[in-house]
């Protein structure tokens, strides 16, 4: 798990702003992101969205041409994402990686 996952997933009751490398998280009670299931499978496409954003916050529109995927395809990964909890709309067409439960398993 990342260290910015761990850090979300304690502050997020507490309203504390944090930074961690390049990030500065602010967490309002409340506003509490979706428990993460940590059992959701992604699909191929869910994948390669994923993989973008492992590079930092990004919009659909950025997401599309990086995966080179169908509009549609990208909107309906990112509701399946943001619902399992890995995914969070930071505003309006903007979208960062939670965290991916299951670790670095890639690498």
């Amino acid at each position: 798990m990342s260290i910015l996952y761990l850090l979300r997933r304690y502050f997020r009751y507490y309203g504390v702003t944090t930074k961690c490398g390049a990030f500065v998280v602010t967490i309002i009670p409340g506003m509490e992101m979706p428990p993460v299931n940590e059992d959701y499978e992604p699909t191929e496409i869910d994948e390669a969205v994923l993989e973008v954003l492992k590079e930092g916050r990004a919009n659909p529109l950025h997401i599309r041409e990086k995966a080179d995927l169908p509009k549609q395809r990208v909107n309906e990964s990112l509701e399946r994402l943001r619902s399992a909890g890995w995914v969070q709309k930071v505003t309006r067409g903007l979208y960062e990686l939670v965290g991916d439960p299951r670790g670095s398993q890639d690498d």
